[in-house]
């Protein structure tokens, strides 16, 4: 995945530094981000495999996600303001 990630975002032969700068920033998030959904798949599967319908577990994560969601507002904020900066370009890797 890392190779995937990395041959994707950064390895292209035509970007500017700026925008080589703002790709590198974002391959980590990228690269965690397809990891958490590959163990979320195979532990789906896995359940699935011993017997157990993962659906209702689903929708109890989600109903408490939810909950926990809005008792950390702030928290939120705060996650959805680093994104924008990142995606504004406001701060890059090496600055």
């Amino acid at each position: 995945m890392k190779l995937v990630v990395e041959e994707i975002l950064v390895a292209r032969p035509k970007l500017s530094e700026e925008q080589r700068k703002a790709r590198v920033t974002m391959a980590p998030l990228a690269m965690n981000l397809l990891t958490y959904l590959l163990w979320f798949g195979a532990g789906v599967l896995m359940l699935k495999e011993v017997g157990i319908d993962p659906f209702p577990i689903l929708a109890g994560a989600g109903i408490v996600g939810l909950a926990v969601g809005l008792g950390a507002q702030s928290m939120m904020n705060d996650v959805f303001s680093g994104f924008s900066i990142l995606f504004e370009n406001y701060y890059l890797v090496g600055d």
